[in-house]
């Protein structure tokens, strides 16, 4: 049996994910994109070296430009919230994970902080990382593995920044890019914002685990869901 605390605890250090958030059955394979997809047809195309390529749709962009987690600082600079305690840990981790080197590509919400929807993946390099089979993630493992992102991850980002989980994490497995790993879906809430749901994979790769989550708004479902989706069933692996 796959031991998700190996792998998953590797991740630690890239609690920027839940920090910058202000991505089922037990049963199954979800399938989420296959190696070499297309890129749809209109859609906007970027690549991060050394870890992945992906299309968005124009209406997910400012103003057909992609915009990452240093739009949150800047937004949040200007309306005079460069002091706030939960944007000054933002600004640490934003800084602690440029400083780690690891491959990260974060596409985030369009307006603002008017809407809200993210696209993050991130890769950790771990030479004794390999890919697994979905037949290796027994149900026992997708148990353990949810208890070790909400003890390991979540808590520690509520801690910092206030998300508090108003549903349970369910687990399961999932394929992204051909790459076989454990998704966990769940709903979280910062202070009396609304609500988000978010979908976090892990995925096993040869010398690598790579993260990968979307989220949004569950009350921007019809906007944001279908779309981020599909980007996912673009990906393409480098």
């Amino acid at each position: 049996m796959i031991n998700p605390s190996r792998y998953i605890s590797l991740s630690l250090s890239w609690r920027l994910l839940l920090a910058t958030h202000l991505v089922t059955s037990t049963l199954g394979v979800q399938a989420q994109g296959a190696p070499g997809a297309s890129k749809p047809a209109g859609w906007l195309e970027t690549t991060k070296p050394g870890l992945c390529r992906l299309s968005i749709s124009p209406d997910m962009t400012s103003n057909g430009k992609f915009s990452d987690g240093s739009k949150v600082l800047e937004l949040a600079t200007q309306a005079g919230l460069k002091d706030d305690p939960k944007i000054q840990a933002l600004r640490r981790e934003s800084e602690k994970s440029k400083a780690s080197g690891n491959p990260t590509l974060i596409v985030s919400q369009r307006d603002g902080l008017k809407t809200y929807f993210r696209i993050m993946v991130e890769a950790m390099p771990d030479p004794t990382t390999k890919r697994v089979a979905a037949h290796e993630l027994d149900d026992a493992t997708l148990k353990e593995a949810a208890k070790t992102i909400q003890a390991n991850e979540f808590n520690a980002s509520a801690a910092t920044m206030g998300n508090r989980l108003i549903s349970p994490m369910s687990p399961s497995r999932t394929v992204i890019g051909g790459l076989v790993g454990i998704q966990v879906t769940y709903t979280r809430q910062l202070d009396q914002r609304p609500p988000v749901r978010v979908e976090q994979a892990y995925l096993f790769d040869n010398g690598r685990t790579l993260k990968v989550t979307i989220s949004w708004r569950i009350s921007e479902t019809a906007l944001y869901e279908a779309q981020l989706r599909r980007a996912l069933a673009s990906l393409i692996w480098l």
